[in-house]
């Protein structure tokens, strides 16, 4: 099976573990809204119900390994995508490369998704250093996921330009048919 596939399916799976992590982490028991420095913020605590705090870890700790095996598939093209220059490619080249960037796309946003619930459990635990550390690790997964979103949505840009340039054509040379006729 290609590696893309793969990744797909972890994906798929580490995306289930993620909603498991949010049902329980984004409820009003567990957090609650606080004002520092004049801002709302969010504090985490853990859900009274020891039962929801243990799946919250195991769906933490599952949902990350299954990113982290998705992501391990990424190749080397992906991690060079933003030196793709799309005049040149084909339409069905650029169609099937979007696709095949939004598998990627899509892992590293539930990598950087899984990585802030990683960082709501530290601050369940009282864990500052954890949670620091979560904190930084989950801006950097959700920068390279920001950084691979922008390539697709520029894909995706050229192929609208391209689909909207040919409507045009077809427009402009209705209403040149019909001046002739």
């Amino acid at each position: 099976m290609p590696p893309e596939q793969r990744a797909e399916a972890y994906t798929s799976l580490a995306a289930k573990k993620n909603t498991c992590a949010n049902d329980i982490t984004d409820t009003e028991q567990t957090k609650k809204t606080v004002t520092e420095g004049g801002k709302p913020a969010y504090h985490f605590v853990k859900p009274a119900n020891p039962q929801d705090y243990e799946t919250l870890k195991q769906c933490i700790s599952e949902g990350l390994a299954l990113i982290d095996q998705a992501l391990a598939l990424e190749p080397a093209d992906v991690k060079n995508a933003g030196s793709i220059d799309v005049r040149p490619m084909k339409d069905a080249d650029l169609r099937s490369k979007l696709d095949y960037l939004k598998v990627w796309e899509s892992a590293r946003s539930y990598k950087a998704s899984l990585l802030i619930q990683s960082m709501r459990l530290a601050e369940m635990d009282g864990r500052k250093e954890d949670h620091d550390r979560f904190k930084a690790e989950a801006d950097q997964a959700r920068e390279a996921f920001l950084q691979l979103s922008d390539i697709t949505k520029k894909l995706q840009k050229e192929i609208d330009d391209r689909v909207q340039a040919e409507a045009d054509a077809a427009n402009a040379n209705k209403a040149g048919g019909g001046a002739n006729k």
